[in-house]
């Protein structure tokens, strides 16, 4: 049946309309019969009648393409571990951060932030996009980054004051060279633009999240760099009434990353918490922001008793707050 495929619901609409019921019934034509039939140009024609031919595969085919010859020979284990032990992991300048990661920001993995409003996702996004290009003289990457903007978040104006910051901590031990070569892509939200025309389509989200995800993994393994994705976090609905707090989109989004970390905000203090990682420990960590940026907790963190499930629980015992209070 055409509504199995993945095509847009403009285009399904379309092909009921003119009495199409089974994908062979398209690519028996040829794509100017079909672009002559339904009435579209051609390049339409031809995604509508490859995907009718071909299913799933012509969705994953632009995205291999992404891997140049060289990647596709097979590599031994050696050189694998020689790649990696080359890579400058990407440092956000949050001590406990980094160690949390084993030592910063992993290059060709993928790692999400995820959290509530006002945990620092969008400043933690802008912070790393300056320490990316520490030189290498440094121990930097020395590297550029692209930073997409899906939900007009980016502030100038605090990007400059960060920017200040990650300078004022190098100052004193070198000049900070250029380097053109991208090292970072930073997509601050991924969530953004899925709330709304999808409602009627589930399927069709999934999948193209699915294809999001397949892109951005060839591009951090492919070109070797870091990518960073920020998610929001949505209110997930117990029988009992209880609510909780889960990373957005669900979870077929939820196998699509390398690293996924909990940024919690609560009575104003700030928490990183790795959920998912396939080569770093479990572990919690406090950081603050400052005006120069995101920094370790100073004094030493306190204990961070009640962090340690997926879920943010929205309810709180009393006795849970008495020992709050006395620790405050």
């Amino acid at each position: 049946m055409i509504s199995s495929l993945p095509l847009s619901r403009s285009n399904l609409i379309l092909l009921h309309e003119h009495k199409f019921e089974t994908r062979e019934e398209i690519y028996a034509l040829t794509p100017s019969q079909l672009a002559r039939e339904l009435e579209i140009n051609q390049d339409e024609a031809l995604k509508i009648w490859k995907t009718a031919k071909f299913g799933d595969d012509c969705m994953t085919r632009s995205v291999s393409n992404l891997s140049s010859t060289n990647s596709k020979r097979e590599v031994s284990a050696l050189n694998l571990w020689r790649r990696k032990a080359r890579q400058r992991p990407i440092f956000s300048l949050c001590e406990d951060m980094d160690k949390m990661f084993g030592n910063g920001i992993r290059i060709g993995e993928v790692t999400e932030f995820c959290g509530v409003p006002g945990a620092g996702k969008t400043q933690l996004g802008m912070q790393i996009a300056c320490t990316v290009q520490i030189p290498t003289d440094l121990h930097g990457p020395g590297g550029q980054a692209i930073y997409i903007d899906t939900e007009g978040s980016f502030m100038p104006r605090r990007a400059y004051e960060i920017a200040g910051g990650v300078c004022k901590h190098l100052r004193g031990v070198a000049a900070i060279s250029s380097d053109e070569k991208v090292k970072l892509i930073i997509l601050d939200s991924i969530a953004f633009h899925f709330r709304h025309g999808f409602e009627d389509n589930y399927m069709e989200r999934n999948r193209t999240l699915t294809s999001i995800a397949q892109t951005l993994t060839k591009l951090a393994q492919s070109l070797q760099i870091a990518v960073i994705i920020m998610n929001h976090v949505t209110a997930r609905m117990s029988a009992s009434g209880s609510g909780s707090l889960t990373p957005a989109l669900g979870p077929t989004w939820a196998h699509s990353c390398t690293n996924r970390v909990m940024l919690e905000y609560r009575d104003g203090r700030r928490w990183a918490r790795i959920l998912k990682s396939s080569s770093c420990e479990a572990k919690t960590i406090e950081y603050e922001i400052g005006s120069d940026g995101v920094r370790n907790l100073s004094p030493a963190p306190a204990s961070t008793a009640g962090f340690g499930n997926e879920n943010m629980d929205f309810k709180e015992t009393s006795s849970t707050s008495s020992k709050r209070q006395r620790m405050l």
